[in-house]
């Protein structure tokens, strides 16, 4: 429901949560075709993902939407772009699209096909992965905030709206 993607969220949530038995989400950040970012597993930062084993030391982020045939909106690149600078930033995740996994290199940007046997991001979102990891290292690099480690997760989406688990409905 893109029209309404808050219950989107809330039907990935119930998904993973209840019908897997993960708990909560899989991933730590959710983003909407509007650019609203919202918190996904619990204590946000730092937390170990549930969404592309290996999950040590992984944050996930998912983009709503099938883009097997079309692009991202530009609302919801151009949050991924800051929410992926800022993540970098606060964790010192390298910025560089990595198409395998290395297990004694972990660190980078993964599509979900690079970890696991699977379509996602989708034939029309993967060609930008490069282009997203890059741009981000370019907002880090320029935004002495993020540089300096004191920006905040609202400051990330510029008019957009940020959600926390008090606001996406979980029944507990």
């Amino acid at each position: 429901d893109m029209i309404n993607p808050v219950n989107t969220v809330k039907a990935i949530w119930r998904y993973h949560a209840i019908d897997n038995d993960w708990g909560d989400f899989g991933y730590n950040y959710l983003i909407d075709p509007y650019g609203n970012i919202y918190e996904g597993r619990a204590g946000i930062n730092g937390v170990r993902g549930n969404h592309a084993p290996p999950n040590e030391g992984s944050i996930g982020i998912s983009i709503l939407g099938n883009y097997t045939n079309q692009q991202p909106t530009q609302a919801s690149t151009a949050s991924l772009i800051r929410l992926m600078a800022y993540l970098s930033a606060v964790n010192n995740i390298d910025l560089t699209h990595k198409t395998s996994f290395d297990g004694n290199n972990p660190g980078g940007v993964y599509g979900h096909k690079d970890i696991g046997q699977t379509a996602c991001p989708g034939n029309s979102f993967y060609p930008l992965m490069d282009a997203l990891a890059n741009n981000a290292r370019l907002v880090k690099q320029t935004n002495n905030e993020m540089n300096n480690k004191i920006a905040s997760i609202n400051s990330l989406v510029e008019g957009r709206e940020y959600y926390t688990g008090a606001n996406r409905g979980d029944p507990n």
